[in-house]
C-alpha cells in the first residue's frame, strides 16, 4: 500500500526507476523496493528492505541524493505504539540495502516518519514526535549519507495537546529544505497547515506559519487524508501547497491549493481546487508542477474520493456543442449539456488554472459569459453539477 518512487537519468540517456511500497507476504508487514532500469519497462525482482518482526503498519517513503544515493525512512506500528524511525540507503539503485537502523526513538506516537535528500551525502529524517502532552515536528539531519545524524527542531510547542501531524517535505534546486504540516489544538480550536524553511540543511528552521486561511476543523481531527502535498518551482522559487479539510461544509473534505511567490512570507488566499460541493471525503492529495519559467507553471493536483464511481470526465471535446462559438471573441455560450438534478456550477480558468469567471445556473436556459475582458488563447471551462463534472478547452480570440 502508500507507494511512492524515485526516477533517475543517467548520463548516457538512461532510466532507472525505484518504487516502494510497504507488504504482507512475511508474517509482518515489510518495506520492499524494486527496480527497473528500462525507465519501467520491466522490474527486477523486489528486495526486503526493513526486518521488523512485529510490524502492524508501516508509512514512509524512498528519496534519492545528488549523488544517485537511495535512501529510505520509515515508521513502524506494531499493535500497541510507533515510537520512532528507521533508516537504510542503498549505492547500487536499490538492488541491495544497508542493514535497518532506527534513527529515533521517542515517545509512543511519534510517527509519520519521512526522508528527504538534498545534495550529495545529505539527507534528513523528518518525524512528528510524541512529547507527551504535546508533539512537534523534529529532523534527524545527516551530512555524511546518513552514517551519523544530530537532532534539530522545526516546531517548538509547548501549549498542551498541540499537534504536529502528517507531514510533508521537499528541497529545492538551492538545497533549501521546506516542510509543511498539519497541526492543531484538541483542546481549543486552533488548526492550520504550518510550513517551516531551512536554508542550513536542518540545523536551523523559520518558526511555522500558517498557509492555510481559516481553521481546519471546529476540534482537532485525527485523519490521514489531512495529509499536505508541497513543490517548488526551480526556477522561479515559488511554492505551491496543496491539502484537504471539511472547513467550508461539515464532514465534506475539499481540496485546496495556495502559493507564495516570496520564498514563504506571505501566501495567496486558499483556492478551491475540486469544485465540488457535495459531501464527498476529498483527501489524500499529490501534487506536481511543469514549470514554464517567468513565474508561470502548470499545476496538477490529484486525490482520492468517494463519489462511487460516477464518471468525472476531465478535458473532454465539446461533445454536443455545449458551448458556442469556439474561438470566442466577446460572449460565451453555454448550453446545459446534461439532465441532473440541482444547479450547475460552471467554472472558467485561464492557462495556469487561475479561475477567471464563477458562478451557477439551473439549466434549461443558456447561459451566456462576457468573455471580453479575458486574454487570448487557451482557457478552460469547467461544468460541475452533483453528480459528474467535465472540462472543456476553448479558446478566446
Amino acid at each position: 500500500s502508500s507507494p511512492n518512487l524515485v526516477v533517475m537519468d543517467d548520463d548516457i540517456g538512461g532510466t532507472t526507476v525505484v518504487v516502494c511500497w510497504y507488504d504482507r507476504r512475511e508474517t509482518s508487514f515489510q518495506f520492499r523496493t524494486a527496480t527497473s532500469s528500462d525507465g519501467g519497462a520491466t522490474f527486477a525482482p523486489s528486495v526486503q528492505v526493513s526486518t521488523h518482526p512485529d510490524a502492524a503498519v508501516i508509512t514512509g517513503n524512498i528519496v534519492v541524493d545528488g549523488a544517485g544515493k537511495l535512501y529510505a525512512a520509515w515508521s513502524r506500528y506494531d499493535g500497541g505504539c510507533t515510537g520512532g524511525a528507521w533508516f537504510s540507503k542503498s549505492d547500487d539503485n536499490g538492488a541491495s540495502w544497508s542493514p535497518m537502523s532506527q534513527v529515533f526513538s521517542g515517545g509512543c506516537y511519534s510517527d509519520n516518519a519521512v526522508v528527504l535528500a538534498g545534495g550529495p551525502d545529505s539527507v534528513m529524517v523528518v518525524v512528528s514526535d510524541d512529547q507527551f502532552n504535546h508533539k512537534n515536528v523534529i529532523v534527524m539531519r545527516s551530512v555524511d549519507g546518513g552514517v551519523n545524524f544530530t537532532q534539530a527542531s522545526v516546531s517548538t510547542y509547548t501549549i498542551t495537546q498541540s499537534i504536529t501531524q502528517y507531514t510533508s517535505s521537499v528541497v529545492d534546486p538551492s538545497g533549501r529544505a521546506h516542510i509543511v504540516f498539519t497541526y492543531g489544538e484538541t483542546l481549543g480550536t486552533a488548526s492550520s497547515i504550518n510550513y517551516s524553511t531551512s536554508t542550513d540543511w536542518g540545523l536551523t528552521w523559520t518558526v511555522p506559519v500558517a498557509v492555510s486561511d481559516a481553521p481546519l476543523f471546529p476540534v482537532w481531527n485525527y485523519h490521514g487524508g489531512q495529509i499536505p502535498a508541497i513543490a517548488v518551482a526551480p526556477s522561479s522559487g515559488d511554492i505551491y501547497i496543496t491539502w484537504a479539510d471539511p472547513h467550508a461544509v461539515a464532514n465534506n473534505f475539499e481540496v485546496y491549493l495556495t502559493r507564495s511567490t516570496d520564498s514563504g512570507l506571505t501566501w495567496d488566499t486558499d483556492q478551491m481546487v475540486d469544485l465540488v460541493t457535495t459531501p464527498l471525503l476529498q483527501a489524500y492529495v499529490s501534487l506536481a508542477l511543469e514549470d514554464l519559467g517567468g513565474g508561470n507553471a502548470n499545476v496538477l493536483v490529484t486525490w482520492q474520493d468517494d463519489r462511487f464511481a460516477v464518471g468525472v470526465p476531465e478535458l473532454a471535446g465539446n461533445a454536443g456543442g455545449w458551448i458556442h462559438p469556439v474561438p470566442a471573441t466577446d460572449l460565451l455560450h453555454l448550453d446545459h449539456p446534461w439532465t441532473t438534478s440541482g444547479p450547475i456550477e460552471y467554472i472558467v480558468l485561464d492557462a495556469r488554472g487561475a479561475i477567471m469567471m464563477h458562478g451557477t445556473w439551473s439549466g434549461g436556459v443558456t447561459q451566456v459569459l462576457d468573455v471580453s475582458r479575458l486574454d487570448a488563447g487557451m482557457h478552460v471551462l469547467r461544468l460541475v453539477s452533483n453528480d459528474r463534472a467535465v472540462a472543456i478547452q476553448w479558446i478566446k480570440q
